[in-house]
């Protein structure tokens, strides 16, 4: 047992409980007051509908069968216990974007008061132990994680790794009682659950056994490997499903940048991430890879300033232990968020820093305090004072700054198009959010300087494509569907996309193939099916139609355009066989009260249901409601034929014409 290991135990314990109780007060302050603004922040547009606001795990109430979905693969992402906390802040604080805030950062300030804890335990090293616990909880390269509802992952996991490095901590200094190794290996496992970037954590403890705990000298590697083979089973489990799991849900690109590009790019990304923990400015949401590979001149220099530094540690293991085990925490638990194995579509990124800088941490900590070792007492604790209050304050202080940058998308990307090159994605979300202000024009110059850096996204092109559609420049939208399909024939959505634009333009002939497609690429996708039954109905097939409706009602009971559709031919089938009042009138009533802006759509369809049991005065009401909403929409068509529709009723007049697009026109009888 080293002599830092000896002392930890009567160190923590002789400071007194006010004292630690203090510092942990403190750390949860400053960390509060770093990421105050987080109380007036939105959702970005970046992950955080798609994890969050339009998640279907956090729309429901709260039960067990909505805790046990949580368990299954959604997105790109394995991370259950991440999910169940969403969960439950969706159930107690609401769905507005401050509660999930507020519980992140409170987790993050929670995980720096367990560190120190840990640490001390670990060490012996309690102000040490401090200024680590301090720079964790205020450094501006954290902010990602913490100021960004999707990084949940990042604080609840980093929650159970300082609480497993903790109780790793107490089951070495007393070795008998098992059931703190139990808890170990209990924590270790929650923590793979909120994020499996914890594979790593193994190998961290197996780095505290030789330093500061001593136990790997002592005891061997191979008995120190041994004895943590629960950890190692999970870790290997862990790493099978996520990888199979992102896989097949296409997080990992097919369009990768080469291998030994992905190998340059980790080299160059550890650099910067050294270069950046200590001087933290030009930081992003995202870090687009460069056009083209590095100088090799440049490279070389990395790896041998990295190479020199690990050298270093080597040659200072058995004098400064603490050097080599910081350092390699820090490499080590970078190694799966490097890039070699390519996971989504960035550089790099802050929050891969955010368990990692622990390690660096503690070697500038810990250096810092032998180098100072040699002045005098007095003064040593006035230079250290010194030196840890300026840097803290100043880590403070661009770090709350940098949180007033993720109040929105916009400040946020506008803030990653200032600091970065080739920003691809920037433009794109920049695009998105100039279209929901209805700045058209803007939105497609976004499109275009995002396609200008990277062509052969099929995701902008679609986008572009909508944005065309929307202002009716059909021969524009039709080349950049296309061109979605042709940079990704995977991608249904496109396919989807293109179909509804041949629909939109009245080529049903050209969408037909287009959806049938689309439906043999993913049968499950109940979209594609709806589309392909209103499609079929707009040619005069509906027997097909109805057939398509109904398999895209199995699939999504909520599908409004499949409800149209099948109740539209329910209630306007002149065939006996086919037609079902009643149940259209079910279908639509259900349908209209759940609907978004399908529900002028399927107001027509309901007042022709209506209509079709002898509801006459209801199904006035109904298309007179449909044609106003038709009207302030701008579509004086639609619009038009809604009034022929309520003035048929008037008249007791109920429709039939199975061969017609619910939208078009119609025969009265």
């Amino acid at each position: 047992m080293s002599s830092d290991r000896a002392g930890s135990i009567s160190i923590v314990s002789t400071s007194s409980s006010i004292v630690r109780a203090g510092v942990a007060a403190a750390l949860l302050a400053v960390t509060f007051a770093v990421f105050a603004p987080v109380r007036h922040h939105d959702f970005v547009r970046y992950d955080d509908y798609v994890y969050v606001v339009d998640n279907p795990l956090l729309d429901q109430p709260l039960t067990l069968e909505r805790l046990a979905a949580a368990f299954r693969p959604y997105e790109t992402n394995w991370i259950p216990l991440t999910w169940i906390s969403l969960q439950i802040d969706r159930a107690l604080l609401g769905p507005a974007p401050p509660g999930f805030l507020f519980v992140n950062v409170l987790l993050h300030g929670a995980t720096a008061v367990v560190l120190f804890f840990a640490l001390a335990t670990l060490t012996g090293a309690f102000w040490r132990s401090v200024i680590v616990a301090g720079v964790f909880a205020v450094h501006p390269l954290h902010v990602e994680s913490v100021a960004w509802v999707s990084e949940r992952k990042d604080v609840l996991s980093g929650l159970f790794f300082a609480l497993t490095l903790l109780a790793w901590g107490h089951a070495t200094a007393d070795e008998s009682r098992r059931r703190t190794r139990a808890l170990v290996v209990a924590l270790f496992g929650a923590g793979l659950l909120a994020k499996p970037m914890l594979v790593t954590t193994p190998f961290v403890l197996l780095l505290l056994d030789y330093w500061p705990l001593g136990r790997l000298q002592s005891r061997g590697v191979k008995r120190m490997v041994i004895e943590k083979w629960p950890l190692f089973a999970l870790v290997v489990a862990v790493c099978v499903v996520t990888y199979v799991v992102q896989r097949d849900l296409g997080a990992m690109p097919f369009n990768a940048p080469a291998f030994l590009i992905r190998v340059q790019n980790a080299v160059h990304a550890t650099s910067l991430y050294v270069v950046k923990s200590f001087w933290p400015t030009g930081l992003a949401v995202f870090y687009p890879y460069p056009p083209s590979i590095a100088a090799p001149l440049v490279t070389a220099v990395e790896v041998l300033s990295l190479a020199a530094f690990t050298a270093m540690a080597a040659h200072q293991l058995r004098a400064r232990p603490y050097i080599a085990v910081g350092w390699l925490w820090f490499v080590g638990m970078l190694v799966p968020v490097l890039g070699l194995v390519q996971v989504g579509m960035q550089a790099r990124a802050d929050r891969y820093l955010y368990l990692p800088q622990i390690g660096l941490a503690v070697v500038v900590v810990w250096g810092l305090a032998d180098l100072l070792s040699r002045l005098r007492p007095a003064a040593r604790m006035s230079v250290a004072a010194a030196v840890a209050g300026a840097s803290l304050t100043a880590f403070a202080v661009v770090a709350h700054l940098q949180v007033q940058r993720w109040s929105d998308t916009t400040t946020l990307f506008e803030h990653a198009l200032a600091v970065t090159e080739g920003n691809y994605l920037a433009h794109k979300i920049l695009g998105g959010e100039h279209w929901r202000a209805g700045r058209l024009e803007d939105a497609e110059r976004s499109y275009l300087a995002s396609l200008d850096l990277k062509n052969d996204w099929a995701t902008t092109h679609n986008d572009l494509a909508r944005l065309y559609r929307e202002r009716d420049m059909r021969a524009q939208a039709l080349r950049h569907f296309a061109l979605a399909i042709r940079f990704d024939s995977t991608s249904v959505s496109a396919l989807n996309e293109l179909g509804a634009t041949l629909a939109a333009f009245g080529r049903f002939a050209e969408a037909k193939p287009i959806y049938e497609e689309a439906v043999r690429m993913d049968p499950e996708r109940a979209d594609s099916v709806a589309s392909l039954a209103a499609t079929s109905l707009a040619l005069g097939l509906p027997a097909l139609a109805l057939r398509h409706g109904r398999e895209a009602l199995h699939l999504d009971p909520k599908s409004s355009v499949a409800a149209n559709t099948v109740a539209w031919i329910l209630a306007t089938s002149p065939d006996p066989a086919t037609r079902d009042p009643e149940r259209a009138v079910a279908i639509a009533l259900d349908a209209a009260a759940n609907a978004g802006p399908d529900r002028r759509r399927l107001l027509g369809t309901l007042a022709a249901s209506l209509a079709s049991v002898g509801r006459f005065e209801e199904a006035a009401a109904t298309a007179d409601e449909a044609a106003t909403l038709f009207e302030a929409a701008g579509e004086f068509e639609m619009a038009s034929r809604a009034r022929a529709h309520y003035e048929a009723y008037r008249k007791r007049q109920a429709i039939v014409d199975p061969a017609t697009d619910p939208r078009g026109s119609s025969v009265v009888e």
